[in-house]
């Protein structure tokens, strides 16, 4: 079964995505929901590497009004819009 996703969190989460993204993408490249953000052994062409990972936290903790634990900063928690999404919608139900 796929996951529901809460469209007005995966819409800011896209918008904070696209923000960081806009001088790092070629032109006619286009990022959606699902394509992978972020550098690791298999996948060297992500538009992503740590230190924007880092910032992406910050954004999305500003956005959202809750921490991200050390423990969660993993890939496969954010490696996407529907990762981030997902955490999001996981963790706002807990704070």
């Amino acid at each position: 079964m796929e996951a529901q996703f809460d469209p007005e969190i995966a819409s800011r989460v896209r918008d904070i995505v696209t923000r960081m993204a806009l001088d790092k993408l070629e032109e006619g490249v286009e990022i959606n929901d699902a394509t992978p953000l972020f550098y690791d052994d298999d996948q060297p062409t992500a538009i992503f590497d740590s230190f924007d990972a880092v910032m992406i936290f910050i954004e999305l903790e500003n956005e959202f009004g809750f921490q991200i634990a050390d423990e969660d900063m993993m890939i496969e928690n954010f490696n996407t819009v529907n990762h981030m999404t997902s955490y999001i919608q996981e963790h706002q139900q807990l704070a």
